[in-house]
């Protein structure tokens, strides 16, 4: 929509009383440094470049995809909470032994997500790699060799307006995900085409059934996660 000047004299207001601004575009960053000490000499704003990895410096060091060539189907959990390992917890109890034997799941996780699988006793059960700064990321990711990943999130104002980074990082990977109605990311989402939506545990279990079972359809569907990103 067309922002009028009232809006766009905020807006250069906030920016000018921030302490911290954040960018992930580096020429925007440039940008921004130069119009508030335009503007407002005055200011004290220190501004930072970061990047993620879905900005352009992302896909300049994105390597060669590599496939799953083990006879498991590979998912998931990236930074998982508590609540998150105890949410595949119960999952993992509910689906069928047949369908649970085809699946191994992936953490890449602090020393605090280890010390919870054990708390939680699913060391059998999941694998764990430790997390990696920005630089590794893609690489790191790389290696574990997801066919699919969980975005778990519960019903609260943060998550809904929560980063959804994460999942535009997994779908330029081309790495499908079972995300929850909850997640800030499920609203770029349309169910079945560039991802799947889930909310109480047997649509969890049924979406994860469909990615394991059904022919062509975890291709099809990361193929059209990485066109959204």
């Amino acid at each position: 929509r067309k922002i009028s000047q009232a809006e766009l004299l905020n807006l250069e207001n906030n920016l000018a009383c921030a302490d911290l601004l954040l960018v992930a575009n580096l020429r925007f960053k440039n940008f921004l440094h130069r119009f508030i000490n335009m503007r407002h000499p005055n200011a004290d704003v220190v501004t930072q470049f970061i990047p993620n990895l879905i900005s352009k410096i992302g896909y300049e060091n994105m390597p060669k995809i590599i496939k799953n060539d083990t006879e498991l189907f590979r998912i998931g959990l990236i930074k998982p909470t508590f609540e998150d390992l105890n949410f595949v917890r119960e999952l993992l109890k509910k689906m069928s032994i047949k369908l649970k034997e085809k699946i191994q799941v992936v953490c890449l996780g602090s020393s605090t997500s280890y010390e919870i699988i054990e708390k939680l006793d699913l060391q059998s059960d999941i694998e764990v790699h430790k997390t990696v700064n920005f630089k590794n990321f893609f690489y790191e990711l790389n290696q574990l060799k997801l066919d699919s990943a969980l975005l778990l999130s519960k019903d609260s104002t943060y998550n809904k307006h929560h980063s959804s980074y994460l999942f535009l990082e997994l779908s330029a990977f081309g790495i499908p995900t079972i995300t929850s109605i909850y997640h800030s990311a499920s609203k770029n989402i349309t169910d079945g085409v560039d991802g799947l939506l889930a909310s109480i545990e047997p649509e969890w279990i049924k979406a994860l059934d469909l990615l394991i079972n059904v022919d062509g359809i975890k291709e099809e569907i990361g193929s059209m996660a990485i066109k959204n990103v």
